[in-house]
């Protein structure tokens, strides 16, 4: 067989001037997962592609130039957009991308250049385009398999013409027929050709002969005024039956991947993934019978009763021997040797002899591949002898028996009957030790039987009709183990490695004679373990309130197997909160964990370390831990607390009346929402129930309804109550604020530094009114002017303005005043000017009234509020001498803080009576 270019100008290379920044093919990593995108909550419009079919079909041949892509979104001016062009299934390596750029329009064309075209021919794609924030719908695409008669033929150059048809006649060239082949539709390297001659169609089995096998098309072949000029060997046509034909079938697998199995061996031997060029058929002829002639011999062949001859391969490595011997040899005869066997180097040819004078046999050497080709087949050698015309001898057959005791395979990194992937970081080698008769073009297979984690049986093809090499002549088989389908095995169990070699060369397994298995159990590298998730979580932040039910913690990792045991690690000061294992799975390549709600509540504020550990059938593994920051509980979700007793009672500044209910007044804490105390409540949590309030001196206090104590089940449910000491709420001042707030520790902490702090009620006390009475009698006699004053623990009296004399004396006895009382303008009947005398009080007053006697002249009396604002103001005209009362009542909200009396004439003040809260 041979190759020769022979450029032919039957159309121009194009090279068009790119628009876009296209991406360039790479080779496709084995094992490539599907690449996930999230969908976007505004997804683009799905693209477009010229001349696709309604039905996302892509006819090639209309196409044969390239193809234009349109974006069919109107994206902003100047927005870069990416073009994604893959096979589905293969989405995480595009076949091809392309940078385009927004225009404000939809419509943007984006060239898709003929490689790309006829890489994808029978495939189904995925099409898509991006931008930085947004992914279009995705547009699955058929390119269609070019139809066989739009596909170049093959073209036998030796054809001649006779009787009306054209014929290959091999009488008419010498040596080898030729055969030429111009390139096809989107020819690029990287592609594979076969080419085989097919002959005796007419009988069973065909004839078959390789022209081109497996062929890879380099870049020099890949345009399209190339044509491959190839050989059909001569020896091989003229094996063929006179008068027969012989057809040249071809085919090219477009993205470059290796040839699968032939649909139908016994028709043809073309890979059936290969997508077929036009055939060639020729009419045959053959070029070119009277001495008794005795059948040849092979002096390695020995007779066995009822078997016949037998050949074993052991006494025949280094080939056969025929001896030809017949009555009447004479010098001059030419004798020919015809060996058959299987096609190939199975049927080897050696040179005619001619016979020299005293010569009385002739002996012909055979290549070991006489024997090796035709194995557990039978052989045949015949001769002819031309003397002005040829005779032919009778046949002498032989079965070749297979070969035994063939070495088995071994495994370079095995140790001790196991494959550890821990202990090499690289592929594994396999190493089969050569054998006799190894050749170069002898087909070899290698492949392994084993589990995958699942259970399933695996089968995997190491080689596949892989040639013997020159390396190989010398040293045996040696070959990679890929190492990503070593992963797939099932970790700790045994799998089978076998190996085969077809002595003939030809790609057909069945045919293959298998060399020793060898077992060995398969120890999976350490998986490669991340920290588990929290799918409530935002990577190792989980607000709370999101885990108020619970949480569920992920573990996923590559490689998971349902026979893998998980079990996960919550832990919590030091403990791993109990938790039953789970299998592993293959679908859907994780596990969840429920975590109850109440590990979540003990864990608020905390970091809880969470980790899992894998057990499998020969190990366990741990994974790194993911330190998980859980956060409180957010005020706005935390209940407020209630006292029924404040009008209103859940209200901040309702009144908390102490004259309105007796005892101690109750606190309460309960979420109406959740229906129990609190969300997160449980029961063993640490409460406190802190108040804060101002005593009557205007200093702050601090008591507690509840310090420090566990949270009962029952509270858990039906909310907290407790009571405040009526006792601590006397100490407290009259009309200032009292603050109630829970805090609870959830873990049941003792430190109230690390409880969460609830939402504060603010409540205003109000304290029951004391009434008193201001008679003077503490008070010594005595008078005063201007600038002096008296006190008394419930009023100071100070003379701020006017003439004479004003103080404490004795005078009269009735209803008003007795004893001793304040006189004011003493011995004056018109002061001028009249007296001012201002009372403080020590105390708010709501109410007062006191006696006057002996007012003759017109007197004023004013109450002012804390704030210096008069409440009201008071005048007395009239002559009251036989002595009146002075009262007032203040509205709600108003106090009296202090009073003033302008007089004019000798009078007097007695028997205060005042109310007022503390």
């Amino acid at each position: 067989m041979g190759v020769s270019a022979m450029a032919k100008p039957k159309a121009p290379e194009k090279n068009a001037d790119p628009v876009v920044a296209a991406s360039s093919r790479a080779p496709e990593p084995k094992g490539a997962a599907p690449m996930r995108l999230p969908a976007t909550a505004n997804q683009l419009l799905q693209p477009k592609v010229s001349e696709a079919t309604a039905n996302n079909t892509l006819p090639p041949m209309k196409v044969t130039a390239g193809t234009d892509l349109t974006i069919t979104a109107a994206i902003a001016s100047g927005v870069e957009i990416k073009v994604y062009w893959a096979i589905r299934g293969r989405e995480a390596k595009p076949v091809f991308t392309a940078l385009a750029q927004g225009t404000g329009s939809a419509g943007v064309q984006v060239p898709i250049p003929a490689w790309v075209i006829g890489f994808c021919i029978g495939h189904t794609l995925t099409i898509w385009y991006e931008t930085a924030d947004d992914s279009s719908v995705r547009l699955d695409l058929f390119v269609e398999v070019i139809d066989p008669s739009e596909m170049p033929a093959p073209t036998f150059l030796d054809l001649t013409f006779a009787d009306g048809s054209r014929w290959l006649d091999m009488k008419t060239f010498p040596g080898n027929a030729r055969v030429e082949l111009c390139a096809w539709p989107f020819v690029a390297a990287g592609q594979r050709l076969w080419v085989e001659a097919v002959g005796n169609e007419h009988l069973s089995p065909y004839r078959f002969n390789w022209i081109l096998e497996d062929h890879v098309v380099t870049a020099q072949q890949a345009h399209s005024g190339f044509c491959f000029l190839l050989d059909i060997v001569r020896a091989w046509l003229a094996a063929n039956e006179d008068w027969s034909s012989v057809t040249i079938h071809s085919a090219v697998t477009y993205d470059g991947v290796p040839g699968t199995a032939p649909e139908d061996p016994s028709i043809s031997h073309i890979p059936a993934n290969a997508h077929p060029l036009r055939r060639a058929t020729a009419n045959l002829r053959l070029g070119e019978p009277e001495l008794i002639l005795r059948a040849p011999t092979v002096r390695e062949a020995t007779y066995v009763d009822g078997q016949g001859y037998l050949i074993n391969p052991a006494n025949a490595v280094d080939g056969l021997h025929v001896v030809v011997e017949y009555d009447g040899m004479r010098p001059g005869d030419v004798v020919c040797l015809t060996f058959e066997g299987t096609p190939g180097a199975g049927s080897p040819t050696v040179p005619c002899v001619e016979v020299q004078q005293g010569q009385t046999s002739l002996e012909f050497h055979l290549p070991p591949s006489a024997a090796s080709h035709n194995f557990g087949e039978r052989v045949t050698a015949s001769y002819t002898v031309q003397r002005g015309k040829t005779w032919p001898s009778p046949p002498f057959q032989a079965q070749v028996l297979n070969p035994v005791d063939l070495t088995d395979v071994t495994v370079e990194e095995a140790t001790d009957g196991k494959l550890c992937l821990n202990n090499f970081l690289d592929n594994a080698t396999a190493i089969v030790p050569k054998w006799d008769y190894i050749a170069l073009g002898q087909l070899c297979w290698m492949w392994i039987v084993g589990k995958l984690e699942d259970g399933s049986p695996f089968l995997w093809s190491v080689l596949d009709a892989e040639p013997v090499c020159p390396e190989w002549l010398a040293g045996g088989v040696s070959t990679a183990l890929d190492r990503q389908s070593l992963e797939k095995l099932a970790d700790c169990l045994v799998f089978d490695i076998h190996f085969a070699v077809n002595f003939r060369g030809k790609p057909n397994q069945a045919d293959a004679i298998a060399f020793r298995s060898s077992s060995l159990q398969l120890v999976q590298a350490d998986l490669q373990l991340e920290a588990p998730s929290v799918r409530e979580a935002v990577g190792r932040e989980l607000t709370v309130w999101n885990g108020r039910d619970g949480v569920t913690v992920r573990v996923q990792y590559p490689r998971m197997s349902p026979h893998h045991t998980l079990t996960v690690c919550w832990k919590q000061a030091g403990v791993c909160l109990p938790l039953p294992s789970q299998p592993g799975n293959l679908e859907p390549g994780y596990v969840d964990f429920p975590i109850p709600r109440e590990a979540v509540i003990h864990g608020i504020g905390k970091t809880v370390s969470i980790s899992f550990s894998v057990v499998s059938r020969c190990k366990q593994q741990t994974s790194p831990a993911l330190e998980l920051d859980i956060s409180v509980p957010v005020p706005m979700r935390l209940p407020t607390p209630v006292v029924p007793q404040a009008t209103p009672p859940a209200v901040q500044d309702g009144i908390l009346d102490m004259a309105a209910f007796s005892g101690d007044a109750d606190i309460i804490v309960y979420s109406q929402e959740h229906e129990r105390a609190w969300w997160f409540a449980l029961a063993g949590q640490s409460v406190w129930l802190k108040c804060t309030g101002t005593k009557k001196d205007g200093t702050p206090h601090t008591f507690y309804a509840v310090q420090g104590r566990l949270l009962t089940a029952q509270e858990a449910s039906n909310g907290l109550k407790a009571l405040m000491s009526r006792a601590e709420l006397d100490l407290l001042k009259h009309d200032t604020g009292i603050s109630f707030t829970c805090l609870v520790a959830p873990d049941g902490n003792e430190l109230e530094s690390n409880a969460i702090v609830f939402p504060t009620l603010r409540v205003i006390i109000r304290k029951p009114l004391e009434c008193k009475t201001e008679d003077f009698e503490s008070l010594p006699l005595g008078r005063f002017g201007e600038g002096n004053s008296v006190q008394t623990p419930l009023m100071k009296i100070t003379f701020e303005a006017g003439s004479g004399v004003a103080g404490i004396v004795t005078y009269g006895n009735d209803q008003f005043y007795s004893g001793k009382h304040f006189v004011m303008c003493e011995n004056e009947g018109e002061q001028n000017p009249p007296q001012l005398h201002r009372i403080d009080f020590p105390h708010a007053l709501e109410s007062i009234r006191f006696a006057w006697s002996w007012k003759q002249a017109p007197a004023t009396v004013t109450f002012y509020n804390q704030a210096g604002g008069v409440i009201t103001k008071l005048d007395y005209d009239d002559d009251w001498r036989g002595g009146f009362w002075v009262k007032h009542v203040t509205e709600p909200g108003t106090a009296i803080a202090w009073m003033t009396i302008l007089v004019r004439d000798y009078s007097f003040i007695d028997n205060f009576e005042m109310c007022y809260r503390v």
